[in-house]
């Protein structure tokens, strides 16, 4: 299970009425179905003149209040992060949830849950979806949602890079019925060129006559 929603916090310069502004960190706590919001000074501009001096200043802050969240290690882990958090009708539309819930749970986890986060390449990813039985669109839809997923670990600080960006999927396709159809395009247009073509040469042969 994958635990507390990572912190980054919120790094804040305030005023005071007499001397230097100073930096102050605040986060939450959960107390039960509450949050409970903390603060905690972190120094003055006098000695931390500049934000990433703070930000310095505060990492091992951050690491404690994070100290209880778990990252995902796999494609499943990551997957239950994503369906409780993200891919909810609180966020998404009804129809959205249904069809991406539907193509992670028969083809993204069955292949790739038991995979480490860090093990996911590009060139695998392509290369299996090349090889499944599906149109191209939905091929590109499958894409689509396993790249989500991984913009959902960023946005946490999982991982720092999305694979699935560099995957290539077309979803473009030749269908039968656009060949058989330009076929018959091509064959009225022959046809038609050919009926001037004789039309052209009958009249010819009539002014030559009349000559």
């Amino acid at each position: 299970m994958i635990g507390t929603r990572y912190q980054k916090g919120s790094l804040l310069k305030r005023k005071r009425k007499s001397g230097p502004h100073t930096w102050v960190f605040r986060w939450y706590e959960h107390a039960g179905a509450k949050r409970r919001y903390r603060t905690q000074t972190i120094g003055t501009v006098a000695t931390l003149p500049l934000r990433r001096d703070a930000e310095k200043a505060i990492a091992a802050l951050r690491v404690k209040i994070n100290s209880v969240v778990r990252s995902p290690e796999t494609v499943s882990d990551l997957i239950a992060h994503y369906l409780k958090h993200e891919l909810t009708t609180e966020r998404k539309a009804f129809s959205t949830v249904a069809v991406n819930t539907t193509f992670i749970r028969l083809y993204v986890a069955p292949t790739w849950g038991s995979v480490p986060l860090s093990k996911v390449r590009s060139v695998a990813v392509e290369e299996w979806l090349s090889s499944l039985q599906l149109s191209p669109n939905s091929r590109t839809k499958i894409k689509a949602v396993f790249s989500a997923l991984f913009s959902h670990a960023i946005r946490h600080e999982w991982v720092y890079q999305n694979p699935i960006k560099a995957v290539r999927c077309s979803a473009k396709r030749l269908r039968e019925k656009d060949v058989s159809h330009s076929g018959r395009v091509c064959s009225a247009a022959r046809s038609a060129g050919d009926a001037r073509a004789r039309d052209g040469a009958a009249g010819w042969q009539h002014r030559s006559a009349s000559l």
